[in-house]
């Protein structure tokens, strides 16, 4: 190992913590000897030195890599498309295992909203049985539909259909019912407060899209320096109330959606009149993390 070297993993820890500086250089290291090149130990150290400083510089790991594994898949990641978390998959997991496809003698409808990646409905076209899902993720932004045509490419699958499009956007909300009803509509929207986004790290609002991130909409112009107080962040749970009637079938339907830290009274207080039986679920943290309501 070169000096520089042993000097920037110095400073990764300084930057990050010895025990987060350690568990990062490790995920470098497995993810380096995936390279073609990486027995050429000249060429695996400048790549790492490389990776090293894009991270001290606050550039999030999973842009760096390219990746985050999510449930049993392995997502594409790239800047600005929001990187999933762990508290989305946890819930994803527990919709699969709540909803039983079997009971449906064709395919299962998804309707992704704020899709992103493309993770949610990829991860559950993976756990239940092929054939049994039918997807269709929309997205605001362009980078997002095409890192989740990148990511259903990968999969080598079908089961899914991305397209760009804006749920308050009433005219495409109209040609998406002409489709027919989902039995299952998930959400993982914009939910953080504009005054709460204000004070969110430099790697998250220098990296990811404010419009994945920022519960208003539009989103504001100069969004990370604006911390008007009194901003909410449950626009999109509202949108979501107008939409379900026209979207998610009658009988047997099931929706989740995600919300932030101490916004599942309010969510729940939004949505619970259009289910016969509603939950929040906790995520690993036990925090309320989702709203789960049954047609």
């Amino acid at each position: 190992m070169t000096s520089s070297l042993r000097y920037l993993q110095k400073s990764l820890q300084a930057s990050l913590g010895r025990s987060q500086a350690v568990q990062e250089l490790a995920w470098m290291r497995k993810e380096l000897r995936a390279f073609p090149d990486s027995h050429d130990t000249e060429s695996a150290d400048s790549r790492l030195a490389t990776w090293i400083k894009r991270r001290i510089a606050g550039e999030p790991l999973q842009y760096i890599l390219g990746n985050q594994p999510f449930g049993p898949l392995e997502i594409i990641t790239r800047s600005p498309v929001l990187i999933p978390r762990p508290e989305t998959e946890e819930w994803v997991m527990q919709l699969s295992q709540r909803f039983d496809p079997s009971a449906r003698e064709g395919p299962v409808s998804v309707l992704d909203l704020c899709t992103g990646t493309g993770c949610i409905p990829l991860m559950l076209s993976h756990i239940w049985s092929p054939g049994k899902v039918r997807a269709l993720g929309v997205d605001i932004s362009a980078d997002a539909i095409d890192l989740a045509k990148e990511n259903l490419m990968k999969r080598g699958a079908h089961e899914a259909e991305f397209l760009r499009g804006d749920m308050f956007d009433h005219r495409f909300c109209a040609s998406i019912s002409e489709k027919g009803r989902y039995d299952i509509i998930t959400c993982n929207p914009p939910y953080i407060p504009l005054d709460e986004y204000a004070r969110l790290s430099r790697s998250v609002k220098d990296w990811e899209d404010p419009r994945a991130l920022v519960g208003e909409y539009p989103v504001p112009e100069d969004v990370s320096r604006n911390e008007t107080i009194g901003s909410s962040g449950l626009r999109f749970y509202a949108r979501l109330a107008e939409l379900i009637p026209d979207l998610l079938v009658q009988k047997e339907g099931m929706a989740v959606f995600e919300f932030g830290h101490g916004q599942g009274s309010k969510v729940m207080d939004i949505l619970k009149h259009l289910f016969r039986q509603t939950e929040l679920w906790k995520d690993h943290s036990e925090k309320e993390r989702a709203f789960a309501g049954w047609t």
